[in-house]
């Protein structure tokens, strides 16, 4: 399936990816390599993912790195990656605009 990101999800992913190369720049490479892992199976099994949101958006951890979780949706034959978020960070709908 056709995977799309939002200017949101790829701003996350490298601020997430710049944050950790920073001090340690080949866990960085190990975290990328896991998200795009985890993108490449959530492609093969869009429904592999937990739904969140009223059963709209899915959420899966990053494999190996599950404080990292990668929100999607899936519409029509495209999966659209919403966010990378750490699981720390408060929910997207406690957030200020």
């Amino acid at each position: 399936m056709k995977v799309r990101f939002t200017a949101t999800a790829e701003l996350e992913i490298s601020e997430i990816l710049s944050f950790i190369a920073t001090d340690n720049p080949p866990a960085a490479v190990r975290v990328a390599s896991q998200v795009d892992h985890t993108i490449s199976l959530i492609a093969k099994f869009p429904r592999i993912g937990r739904t969140k949101h009223r059963g709209l958006v899915r959420m899966l951890p990053v494999r190996h790195y599950p404080q990292y979780l990668l929100f999607y949706v899936i519409e029509d034959e495209e999966i659209v990656i919403l966010n990378l978020r750490h699981a720390r960070r408060r929910p997207l709908d406690e957030e200020a605009d």
